[in-house]
């Protein structure tokens, strides 16, 4: 007689038991992949944020690396670097001024440009909804009008082709030059928009640090160079773009920039330019 075989079926309790450990590993799968593809994201917007920031120093590097040196060429006999620093009160971002005898195609026609980098904000009374957490960059030549040509006759006359010898003391020429920089940073339209004399350099800035350092790494005190200073650090601080969109709406703002910002610090070196004052003139 012929054997039947039996099929033996799975029992409800069993289809059960093998949904619910099927279920169980494929959350597991979901969160970890879903772990590896914030962590990709959240690496791409970081790569994005440092890819500026690098292009914005590497921009800064080669301006101040071209700082126009003096040699003795103003009414007072002035010799060195115009660079000054304006150091901020509190949390503020730092400014900086200076002058630049750069290759960079730059708004005016004079071998010598005057540059302001500043982060429009309350310490300064330039802070807006278009402008405010940026960085820029101003330029000021001497083609913009009588008052910015009087600093250039007083600084650099031998660039200015003008038979008004008319002069103005240094340090007024320094607060000219700080104010008419600033002016070009009024215009608050939205979104706002880049000219030839106002450049946005980089998005998402809280914070901006300049520190003049001696041959001896102290820094200089008064945020101007001296025979003495060797080189120039530059700090950056931003946020990405999704942290920085939290950040503005946060009510600790303190403590969620300090968790969240990356800062990155580069120093150009200046040397001694007295040295070289052929090459710059």
């Amino acid at each position: 007689m012929k054997q039947v075989k039996t099929r033996k079926n799975f029992t409800l309790v069993e289809l059960l038991v093998s949904l619910g450990v099927f279920s169980i590993l494929l959350i597991v799968f979901m969160q970890f992949f879903s772990g590896m593809r914030l962590v990709w994201t959240n690496a791409e917007k970081n790569s994005t944020a440092h890819t500026d920031v690098r292009v914005a120093m590497d921009y800064l590097s080669v301006l101040l690396g071209s700082l126009y040196y003096s040699t003795a060429n103003t009414p007072d006999d002035e010799k060195g670097y115009f660079l000054f620093s304006v150091k901020a009160n509190g949390n503020n971002p730092d400014e900086i001024y200076f002058a630049t005898k750069t290759q960079i195609d730059l708004a005016g026609s004079n071998p010598v440009r005057f540059i302001g980098v500043l982060v429009p904000s309350s310490g300064n009374n330039l802070a807006g909804p278009a402008l405010h957490d940026k960085l820029y960059l101003t330029v000021l030549s001497n083609k913009e009008g009588s008052n910015n040509a009087e600093v250039y006759r007083r600084l650099f006359p031998q660039f200015v082709d003008s038979d008004d010898n008319k002069t103005i003391p240094l340090s007024e020429a320094l607060t000219l030059l700080t104010t008419k920089l600033k002016d070009k940073l009024k215009d608050n339209t939205t979104p706002a928009v880049d000219t030839p004399n106002r450049i946005k350099l980089l998005d998402n800035v809280v914070d901006f640090k300049v520190r003049l350092l001696k041959g001896d790494g102290s820094e200089e005190s008064g945020g101007v160079i001296t025979s003495a200073t060797r080189e120039i650090e530059i700090s950056i601080s931003v946020l990405t773009d999704d942290d920085y969109r939290q950040w503005s709406t946060t009510a600790n703002k303190d403590e969620f920039r300090a968790l969240r910002q990356t800062t990155f610090t580069r120093r150009i070196y200046i040397g001694d330019r007295s040295l070289l004052e052929d090459q710059y003139e």
